[in-house]
């Protein structure tokens, strides 16, 4: 049984170096841990929001994603969406911490999402 059985898609605002035009790049997570509601507010650390996810090392890294604060996350796998509006009446999370747990096995690497 895989513990990381749920997808998600995560977007990171980029700029043109050129133009300084804001764009989103996505990123699709084949695997993650994802903890929303009562699994998150219980820890009562006011770093959490109110999802929880943990993420493979080696899936971020095959999805090219370092998650960073800012960065956008929907739960489950969509098609592109066209433009930030959509993004947020589908019930985007903004991440508001992310910690990289790369110690002891491979297998183990990871890292920790906290978003709102």
């Amino acid at each position: 049984m895989d513990l990381f059985c749920d997808e998600c898609i995560a977007y990171t605002r980029e700029a043109d170096p050129v133009s300084r035009a804001e764009r989103w790049e996505r990123h699709v997570i084949p695997r993650a841990l994802w903890q929303s509601g009562g699994a998150v507010t219980e820890r009562k650390d006011p770093r959490m929001g109110s999802v929880l996810l943990y993420v493979p090392a080696c899936a971020c890294d095959e999805a090219g994603w370092s998650p960073r604060e800012g960065d956008l996350i929907l739960r489950g796998r969509d098609e592109e969406a066209a433009d930030f509006a959509s993004l947020q009446k589908r019930g985007v999370y903004t991440v508001v911490s992310a910690a990289e747990h790369r110690y002891g096995s491979p297998a183990l690497h990871h890292w920790e999402v906290c978003a709102r």
